[in-house]
């Protein structure tokens, strides 16, 4: 039951240290008609996949700490039964 609690607490502090995650990359400032480059930059961006990081982590984290609970391997294939279900049931 504790190690549930210290994935679950991982994958939250993982999932918000890859949403605040900024990374450098430099930057041409070229001048008129792109012939001459006239300074050259760094900046700080946020990565495209950092976003998706910070979503995803927490889910499967949240996953892990369910099947590691007691009673939770039970729940877990009860959850995903249900999803299963709900993703091969036809549209009406």
């Amino acid at each position: 039951m504790y190690w549930a609690g210290v994935v679950l607490g991982a994958s939250l502090v993982a999932g918000i240290w890859l949403y605040t995650y900024r990374a450098w990359e430099t930057r041409l400032i070229r001048g008129q008609h792109d012939l001459v480059v006239v300074d050259v930059i760094e900046v700080r961006i946020h990565p495209w996949w950092a976003v998706l990081g910070a979503y995803v982590l927490p889910l499967i984290g949240a996953g892990v700490s369910l099947w590691l609970l007691p009673e939770g391997r039970r729940l877990f294939e009860r959850f995903v039964s249900r999803v299963a279900a709900g993703l091969s049931a036809k549209p009406s």
